[in-house]
């Protein structure tokens, strides 16, 4: 009895007052808005908008009261509304972007309601971008997000070639990448040199650079979570563009009561390459995203997305055909079954292919890929207490097939399921202090279909010193059941490759705490935030290639990883300082990192070796400045300079004598990463013109140049041998060049 009445004294607390909720929207797109602060002004009763844009302020005093939501680039909204005493209200918030000359927002604390979204959320390590700050950069040939976020501290490049991400000294595929909720496993083209994804069809992109939620679950490291546009459901829109190397198009607008987006592009140089002749090769990739919704009433949304990617290569000199690419859909059902309980369920498909016939003779086929049923449940129990739960299922699938002279070479082919459940909590005191607990529970049925439950227990800790300045601290322990094929004497991966573990290793294990300190200021009438976070990893468990694996004339048709494969762990640590300003005719951030990635080897056979990583790169400054002359001319310049990555040096050589009584050359390999190439230092410039039309169109004029000083950065050394005296000299494999490109943009 003392039980019923508990829960119904409960039930009662949370339902006392007026409620109010509801989704929140760009008013010129009509996409949703995300971390949007809404609050009653002159009281702590507030809320923060979710990654759809919806929100729930409870326990609303009747009476009437100034309703309000403030989000960063937007102009304060204001209304006037009279609440009835347990009444409930469901609003659609229309916020209009803030023009993008402002010298700043003033900041006005009337209530503590006003900082509610700065209270509750926590963002250790988090990172938003945007398509417009993308657009605005100086780019490599055309907008690319994944090259935007290599600008950013914490995040090291390895090469000019690739766009590849080491996170905070995690691997390239330590990173969790979400296109609308479906992993990604290869977003590239031409082999690491651009990203898959078209900028003018993402509406936001969020990248965790460690310690992230319950939620998310699979990797050890970071998760980039990107968004595509909804489609507007008001108006048709779009864009079409062409750079020196590819062009692109994206249509928006309304259909059968609700909108749709359509995103295509295409690389265009095989022509040029083709009537080069059979010595040279011919290339292309193309794109292909997507996105339908409509709306079932008020409470029900139901998604459709796809991406879909490409790329085409043919060699007819070496007899060579080889094709890659991403398929993803998925069907996502967003549904209120009241205003406090938010659910959205998703069912998705990806799967990366490649293909490949060279020589007349040998054949080599790869797909990795997985099928998720997932579904996420919020709980608004309050203005200051929010639970989040859910569950995942994920099949993967694997194959491999390789053929040589018509012998079969490799035969593997299989599947597992991994079953997820997650809880996650956030609870706030006095407007003050902020704590959001989380755990995930994974089985991963590969395991000799034995039942072996991991546990992932997540905890972020945030208290705010004053209305703009905050501590935060998060941390937790991550496991990740695939893995790509590493080796360290390896910076570029033509593409990844990935395995799944099996009985004769353990999953891979992170470790990782984050403390961090923001605060923001104004200064000469411009809004300034600075951060400086530190963080530390503990990864064991990871897999590196055996380079003294051997041949065999068998088929192989079951990867053993203890066999193929030798464990190693690694300690990664380092700090980060920023400063950034998002507002106004000067907007940009600039940043420093201190970073070290150390791993050991661990071979029961060997002596434990301890080496720098090949992505350890301890120093690195980044600046990204954007100056907004008027509404036409802006100009974007990035600089970056970086400690050299570490190589393994060859110190001598020797001649090998082989059966036909020839000669060969053998290197004699120094300690493993102990040399470092030269210091990297790149200077990026643009400049962009923009003709406005009485249409409301706009035609957009980007020049831009990379490596404005030509300097020759190391990509790598190459030893050749010269016939005239037998000698080896060493040649540097030089990145890229200076680089002149322009891009035009069409908006209508």
């Amino acid at each position: 009895m003392k039980i019923y009445l508990l829960i119904s004294l409960f039930l009662i607390s949370t339902l006392s007052g007026a409620v109010i909720s509801g989704h929140v929207k760009d008013s010129s797109s009509n996409e949703a808005v995300a971390d949007v602060n809404v609050y009653i002004e002159g009281t702590s009763l507030g809320s923060a908008t979710n990654i759809n844009g919806y929100f729930v302020i409870s326990n609303i005093p009747q009476g009437k009261h100034k309703f309000v939501a403030s989000a960063l680039g937007y102009k304060l909204f204001t209304k006037e509304v009279i609440f009835e005493r347990d009444q409930s209200r469901k609003v659609e918030i229309k916020l209009d972007p803030e023009a993008i000359e402002l010298e700043g927002i003033d900041i006005v604390v009337e209530g503590e309601g006003e900082h509610t979204e700065e209270v509750m959320n926590i963002r250790t390590g988090q990172l938003k971008i945007k398509p417009r700050d993308i657009k605005a950069s100086a780019t490599f040939i055309q907008p690319d997000l994944f090259r935007s976020i290599q600008t950013l501290p914490g995040v090291v490049s390895v090469s000019d070639y690739s766009t590849g991400l080491y996170v905070r000294g995690g691997n390239n595929d330590h990173n969790l990448i979400l296109y609308d909720e479906i992993p990604v496993y290869n977003p590239s083209h031409l082999f690491g040199v651009f990203s898959t994804f078209i900028t003018d069809a993402l509406r936001d992109s969020k990248l965790i650079k460690s310690a992230y939620p319950a939620e998310y679950g699979g990797r050890l490291g970071s998760v980039l979570d990107i968004r595509s546009r909804d489609g507007n459901k008001e108006k048709f829109e779009g864009n079409i563009s062409a750079s020196l190397f590819a062009g692109e198009g994206v249509v928006t607008g309304p259909v059968l009561g609700g909108g749709f987006l359509v995103a295509a592009r295409r690389s265009y140089i095989d022509p040029i390459l083709k009537m080069l002749g059979d010595e040279y090769p011919s290339y292309y990739f193309w794109d292909g995203q997507g996105q339908l919704y409509k709306d079932f009433g008020t409470d029900d949304r139901l998604i459709f997305s796809t991406y879909l990617g490409s790329d085409d290569l043919k060699f007819n000199q070496f007899d060579m055909n080889m094709g890659w690419g991403n398929d993803t859909y998925a069907l996502r059902w967003r549904h209120i079954f009241s205003p406090k309980l938010y659910s959205n369920s998703k069912l998705s498909y990806s799967s990366f292919k490649i293909n490949m016939d060279a020589f007349g003779s040998f054949k080599y086929q790869n797909e990795i890929g997985d099928v998720s049923l997932k579904n996420t449940t919020e709980y608004f129990a309050s203005n200051d207490l929010i639970y989040k739960t859910g569950f995942e299922v994920q099949r993967f699938f694997i194959r491999y097939d390789q053929e040589f002279a018509g012998t079969e070479l490799m035969d593997i082919e299989g599947n597992y399921y991994i079953y997820s459940l997650f809880l996650e909590g956030s609870k706030t005191w006095n407007s003050k202090f902020t704590i959001k607990p989380g755990i995930r529970f994974e089985h991963c049925a590969i395991l000799n279909d034995a039942f072996r439950l991991t546990a992932s227990p997540r905890l972020s800790l945030k208290y705010m010193l004053n209305d703009f300045s905050s501590v935060t601290l998060s941390g937790g322990r991550y496991f990740q059941n695939l893995f790509t094929v590493q080796q360290e004497n390896q910076s570029l991966q033509i593409v990844d490759n990935w395995f799944p573990i099996d009985d004769s290793v353990d999953p891979g294990i992170c470790d990782n705490a984050a403390l961090g300190y923001e605060t923001t200021r104004r200064i000469s009438g411009g809004d300034y935030k600075f951060t400086i976070e530190g963080y530390y990893k503990y990864m064991q468990n990871l897999q590196n290639w055996k380079e003294t694996t051997s041949a065999t004339d068998d088929i192989i048709e079951e990867m053993v990883i203890d066999s193929n494969f030798v464990n190693s762990y690694a300690h990664a640590y380092g700090i980060e300082l920023m400063v950034e300003r998002q507002l106004g005719k000067f907007n940009g951030n600039m940043s420093y990192t201190y970073g070290k990635v150390v791993k050991t080897i661990d071979d029961p056979y060997e002596e434990a070796d301890e080496f720098d990583a090949h992505w350890d790169v301890p120093h690195s400054f980044k600046t990204s400045l954007n100056y907004n002359i008027n509404k036409k001319w802006s100009f974007g310049t990035i600089i970056t300079y970086s400690s050299g990555r570490p190589y393994t040096e060859n110190i001598g050589y020797y001649t090998e004598i082989l059966e036909d009584g020839s000669e060969n050359i053998v290197p004699i390999k120094g300690g493993r990463n102990k040399m470092r190439y030269p210091d990297y230092f790149r200077w990026d410039v643009s400049a962009n013109y923009t003709w406005f039309y009485k249409n409301g169109s706009k035609l957009l004029l980007n020049l831009s140049v990379l490596n404005l000083t030509n300097r020759e950065n190391v990509q790598s050394y190459i030893y050749d041998e010269r016939d005239e005296d037998d000698t080896v000299v060493k040649d540097v494999f030089p990145m890229l060049p200076l680089l002149p490109s322009i891009r035009l943009s069409y908006t209508f």
